[in-house]
This record gives C-alpha cells, sequence and structure tokens, in this order.
C-alpha cells in the first residue's frame, strides 16, 4: 500500500505492474479506486496549497538540514556505527 502510494504522488500514477498485482492481493477494484481517489486528492491539495502559499503554518518550507553529530560517520548512517 505504501509503495503504491509512493507511485501516485512521487511518481505520477506509474506504477510497476509488480506493486499493483501484489495491491490486488489484499484489495478489490473498489478499494483501490478509492484509495487512488483520496492519496491523490490530498497530494493536489499540498501542491495548490504550496502554489498558492495557503499553507497552514504560512512560512516559507520549514525543513531545514540538520548537521550530524560530531564523530559521527556519515558514511555509515544505516548502521548507526559512531567512530
Amino acid at each position: 500500500m505504501l509503495a503504491y502510494a509512493d507511485c501516485l504522488t512521487l511518481g505520477d500514477g506509474r506504477t510497476p505492474t509488480e506493486v499493483f498485482e501484489k495491491l490486488r492481493t489484499f484489495w478489490g477494484d473498489e478499494e483501490i479506486f478509492e484509495f487512488t481517489y483520496i492519496t491523490t486528492l490530498y497530494a493536489m491539495h499540498a501542491v495548490i496549497t504550496r502554489a498558492l502559499r495557503m499553507e497552514f503554518d504560512n512560512r516559507e518550507d520549514p525543513i531545514v538540514e540538520v548537521a550530524a553529530p560530531e564523530g559521527f560517520n556519515a558514511t555509515d548512517f544505516l548502521s548507526g556505527a559512531r567512530r
């Protein structure tokens, strides 16, 4: 379900056959349609509110990159190893 949501929002709806077939193992056509509609509706709403600067917090993009902790090896971040 999350892979399909990613395809809808990040991939402009382009979904690999394998993802769609897996989705069909636990949802029928009606559930897939409803999920697709709701997910893309929220994605459209996000684009419109960003484009028109109508976001709830009414400020510039709040994402700020945070520096890694001192001594943390960024090339090995997946394992959480510190050197």
